[in-house]
């Protein structure tokens, strides 16, 4: 009830707005401030204690859930959230997760000859 337009004059046809004849209930002024409230509402961002490089980016491969980091004894640990169900999966430590993903990414990379055409082709 809040969102409709037609309340401070204004009706909405074919997605396209059109100044209506009636006359309005409330001000366009009070409709965008009470937008405002109502977008702000809702789940607060937490200030985050500390930022991880990996944060977000990954899912645990058995269960599918997030992976989530920690820091503890000055070390950054990425782990399953285990949101949806028991998982048996293992904490991993920053460092090893850098070495991993190096091995992976030397495995994936493009040929020297692919690299050099590519240089080339610019």
């Amino acid at each position: 009830m809040l969102k409709k337009h037609f309340y401070y004059g204004v009706f909405k046809f074919n997605n396209e707005f059109y100044q209506g004849t009636h006359e309005p209930i409330i001000s366009k002024k009070l409709f965008d401030s009470v937008q405002q409230v109502m977008n702000s509402r809702g789940k607060k961002k937490r200030k985050r204690k500390y930022e991880f490089a990996f944060s977000g980016l990954m899912r645990c491969r058995n269960c599918g859930c997030m992976i989530t980091a920690e820091k503890q004894k000055g070390h950054n640990y990425y782990r399953c959230t285990k949101k949806k169900e028991r998982c048996d999966e293992k904490y991993l430590r920053e460092e090893n997760l850098i070495e991993q993903m190096k091995n992976f990414i030397q495995k994936v990379s493009v040929p020297d000859k692919w690299a050099k055409n590519a240089r080339r082709v610019r």
